[in-house]
């Protein structure tokens, strides 16, 4: 081995070879570290640049101790990095005053060594806030990672999850027995429940999804389950038997015994809905779509439905025609969902392809808000496929919400299942890019510097926790597959719909990571925006707008300037007269601070002050417009409604 120079050589001991070799470039000195240290300056033409197609295959350490040799150092100011010259160059620029240097160009991150410091107690993660699994979650896990095998048939096997210490099973035969003879007495006289029972029982042995029990031996454990059967009321001539694994004996049930593992159920899978009874119920609810590829057809359903609610009727009373008929419109197109296919794979060929980017839509309207994702791929060619991922529709508030906020809402249901996705998407990703219509939102991403109110600023922050703006696009409206989540989309079009096969002509034009840096809209007249307090200072009459509160400042303490302020004004009053008052009298001191108080209102609040005097609207933009402001006898501004004693 030599350096750079060829003038030093080094024979290299015996190496040890691994698979895996740190390829952390952070800590490597660059030239342009040296140009934001004085001290370093001159060292900028002694490091080399950092080549990024070179690969870092060798690590040297201390057993070559030739090579660790310090020549020459330059040092600098305390905390400051400082270099060392070994015969491989000029290298080690560390800050060693209790932390490391991570050194990149033009940026210095402390990072410190001490033991306590280094822990990673205090390190955050966006998984923070996520329900963790409890001591039980985790055992039921692992034994399903253990035992959950597939069998020589081919059929999966998996094991009772039981608690450990295992608590010993009593003999439940008598209970079981007396379950079992009153369902036989139950089923003897009902003939009809009884075939349809027998008919279950051979479906489950025929399809072996249960299989007659082994002979027990002498004191062999068992357990029985009790037996029963239920009917689907939208299937009268079926029952379903369910075996009782909650019946106790002793104060002991097989699902006391059993480890019940955790909550998988996540946003993909969704939740079944109840049947409420009548048919626009039972239809609506028989939809199910956790992957959200009906939400165009579906937001219509829940849209018809708000609106019933809406009407305050019962569930047993009819709608009206109005009502009815938008409900058989929309139930007649159903029929065409049942010969929509879905592709099993997002894109063809997946795991041949190059690139993988994540392309997430979003878009609100006064009825809706919706997101949807899509995968876009390339392969060795450069060619491009784009495939449905995720996508939801939720219906809208009917009051109280502008377009912004719901087009703001809607931007972040777009981050809510991007997590969904990123959490449980098997794959990885190069790119994520978020899209949306609305320029208003993609300011308000955007803003670094104005104030929002509560409603706005949440939903910013959470977004920007999950997304940086550089990720943010803008979308028209007409190219923007979101839109139809809004709108509703009849379900014989769906199969051909943009929600489905993704805005193709736009993901597959060329893709370019955005560089604009989108500003707010009409600050000044956006409602969701603080107004900006400018305080200017007033050089005018002293009964009319002050002397300047710049001069208040000339005083130590509130004693010292009431005490002036009092003086000046006796001495104006009285025109210079000798026979003047003591200037510690109550009423000069009153005056005095009332007058402070106007003057300090005015250079904040001036505008509504002036508005108020000539009986004019204040300006909705003031920070003041919602309390009722007005003056009191003293000219003293102030608050009207609950804040009328301030």
């Amino acid at each position: 081995m030599e350096s750079i120079n060829c003038n030093d050589k080094f024979d290299l001991p015996v190496l040890i070879e691994c698979d895996h070799i740190p390829n952390n470039r952070d800590e490597i000195p660059t030239p342009e570290v040296t140009m934001h240290h004085p001290h370093l300056k001159e060292l900028r033409g002694s490091i080399p640049p950092i080549e990024k197609n070179w690969q870092i295959l060798l690590l040297i350490g201390r057993d070559l101790i030739e090579a660790h040799h310090v020549l020459d150092q330059r040092i600098g100011p305390p905390r400051t990095p400082y270099a060392q010259q070994l015969k491989l160059g000029w290298d080690n620029l560390q800050l060693f005053n209790h932390a490391q240097a991570s050194l990149t160009s033009g940026k210095t991150t402390q990072t410190p060594v001490t033991k306590d410091l280094q822990s990673p107690l205090f390190e955050k993660t966006r998984d923070d806030d996520k329900p963790g699994q409890s001591y039980e979650d985790k055992m039921f896990m692992k034994q399903m990672d253990n035992e959950f095998v597939r069998d020589s048939k081919g059929s999966w096997v998996a094991p009772l999850p039981f608690r450990v210490p295992r608590q010993p099973l009593p003999s439940n035969r008598p209970q079981a027995l007396h379950r079992a003879n009153m369902l036989d007495a139950s089923l003897n006289r009902n003939p009809v429940k009884r075939e349809h029972f027998l008919t279950f029982m051979s479906k489950i042995l025929d399809n072996n999804h249960a299989e007659l029990a082994p002979p027990l031996h002498e004191h062999e454990e068992c357990w029985y389950l009790p037996l029963f059967g239920v009917y689907h009321p939208k299937k009268p001539d079926q029952i379903r038997g369910v075996f009782d694994s909650s019946a106790k004996c002793n104060g002991v049930s097989l699902n006391s015994v059993l480890l019940t593992g955790p909550d998988l159920t996540n946003d993909l899978l969704g939740k079944t809905n109840r049947s409420l009874g009548e048919e626009f119920y039972q239809r609506y609810n028989s939809l199910y779509d956790p992957l959200g590829f009906l939400a165009p057809v579906i937001i219509q359903g829940k849209l018809l439905l708000r609106k019933i609610v809406s009407e305050n009727r019962r569930l047993d009373q009819p709608l009206t025609d109005e009502t009815a008929d938008e409900w058989k419109s929309w139930r007649d197109t159903l029929i065409a969902i049942e010969t929509l296919r879905i592709p099993r794979t997002y894109v063809p060929y997946l795991s041949k392809t190059t690139t993988k980017e994540l392309h997430v839509f979003s878009d609100a309207s006064e009825k809706a808000i919706a997101a949807v994702a899509y995968l876009r791929t390339t392969d060795s060619s450069g060619e491009p496929n784009i495939g449905f991922i995720l996508g939801k529709a939720k219906v809208a508030p009917t009051s109280g919400h502008t377009i912004p906020r719901l087009e703001l809402s809607a931007a972040v249901l777009a981050v809510e299942i991007t997590q969904t996705i990123m959490d449980n998407l098997d794959l990885h990703i190069d790119t994520v890019k978020f899209y949306t219509d609305s320029k208003v939102v993609l300011g308000y991403i955007s803003n670094e510097t104005r104030r929002f109110f509560i409603y706005v600023a949440n939903r910013v922050e959470k977004i920007r926790k999950f997304s940086s703006p550089s990720q943010w696009n803008y979308v028209p409206t007409n190219r923007n597959p979101a839109d139809l989540g809004t709108r509703s989309v009849p379900a014989h079009e769906i199969h051909s719909s943009e929600w489905l096969l993704g805005p193709r002509q736009f993901l597959f034009s060329e893709q370019k990571n955005s560089e604009d840096i989108y500003q707010l809209i009409d600050p000044e007249e956006d409602g969701e925006i603080r107004a900006t307090v400018n305080v200017a200072k007033t050089f005018a009459t002293l009964e009319h707008k002050g002397i300047g509160t710049d001069r208040f400042n000339r005083f130590s303490n509130w004693t010292s300037l009431v005490r002036a302020i009092a003086f000046l004004e006796r001495f104006l009053r009285l025109h210079g007269s000798k026979q003047t008052a003591p200037v510690t009298s109550l009423e000069g001191f009153s005056n005095a601070e009332n007058f402070i108080l106007i003057s300090a209102q005015y250079e904040v609040y001036g505008d509504e002050i002036d508005c108020i005097k000539r009986q004019e609207q204040i300006h909705k933009r003031s920070p003041i417009a919602n309390l009722n402001p007005f003056l009191d006898k003293q000219g003293l501004l102030r608050v009207g409604g609950p804040y009328r004693q301030i």
